[in-house]
């Protein structure tokens, strides 16, 4: 499921970037060049095809609200600024009804993250280190309770609006 637009919030504790990057030794060198050789097909003559194509849900079956459903969805999320991540070309989002962390590549999730681990969302394999190209398992965990504290951060803002709302409507 793409994600629609959504909160943004720099993690106090997820800047990981400058001790990651003092771990990473990257390479300069250019990739070796391979010249192609130009080749000239023969010209074909244009075929008719036609594909049949079918599919089990109908549009009618889809609700007619769907976009009003994704967008209330993406409401529920905060995304978290990861450099590391950034790097990688995903996003870290917080769901704010159950604090869980999700990895996504593309709006797809990638990895769930909680304190014992990264986990597969479909099948709950646990993802090692090197899923995420990490120097060491230290280097992992270090990660992950970085993101945990953030999360923890955005729960607790929450819990804390929401006792200041309850305290307006008290009656003593």
């Amino acid at each position: 499921m793409a994600m629609g637009p959504v909160n943004r919030k720099q993690g106090k504790y997820s800047r990981m970037s400058d001790y990651i990057n003092q771990n990473e030794v990257q390479s300069q060198k250019d990739p070796p060049r391979i010249d192609i050789p130009k080749q000239i097909s023969e010209p074909h003559e244009p075929t008719r095809e036609t594909f049949h194509c079918s599919s089990k849900t109908q549009l009618s079956d889809l609700p007619k609200n769907l976009k009003q459903i994704m967008e209330d969805d993406a409401d529920n999320y905060t995304q978290l600024e990861d450099e590391y991540m950034d790097l990688k070309g995903c996003e870290v989002y917080v769901d704010e009804r159950d604090c869980e962390v999700s990895v996504r590549f593309r709006g797809q999730a990638k990895a769930i993250v909680r304190e014992n681990g990264h986990f597969e969302p479909n099948t709950g394999e646990e993802l090692q280190y090197i899923f995420w190209e990490f120097e060491s398992p230290e280097d992992m965990k270090i990660w992950t309770a970085c993101i945990l504290a953030d999360a923890a951060q955005i729960k607790s803002a929450h819990l804390n609006e929401a006792v200041r709302s309850q305290q307006q409507y008290a009656t003593f």
